[in-house]
């Protein structure tokens, strides 16, 4: 966790709130990293703010169609775990064969324009 704080910052506060286990240790962490009290109270209170807003809004949006909106989420949700793995699978994959990725399309982009 303080390896996310060095690499983005004080802004990992105000997200920290819509990762589920993640918010109840971002206060230890920018303590034992010396942030600032104005710092850690602003991203605090700007993430509380957001994840408020934004739950409530959903369940204005959604609560009258909330066994539904549950009842999609549990049909579909392994589906979806699925396709986002197999895409984060190939995201690796192309990251770590970036250079044959490049020159497997140069060549089908050249036998392409013959």
């Amino acid at each position: 966790m303080t390896e996310w704080f060095g690499k983005y910052g004080d802004k990992l506060i105000l997200v920290s709130y819509f990762v589920p286990g993640l918010r109840h240790f971002t206060g230890y962490v920018a303590g034992i990293l010396k942030v600032r009290l104005g710092t850690l109270l602003l991203y605090n209170g700007i993430g509380g703010i957001l994840w408020v807003m934004t739950y409530v809004t959903i369940g204005h949006i959604f609560g009258a169609k909330i066994e539904q909106l549950l009842h999609l989420i549990t049909q579909y949700s392994f589906g979806a775990i699925v396709v986002l793995a197999l895409l984060a699978g190939l995201a690796v994959l192309a990251r770590k064969n970036k250079a044959l990725l490049l020159q497997w399309l140069r060549a089908r982009s050249e036998g392409l324009q013959k």
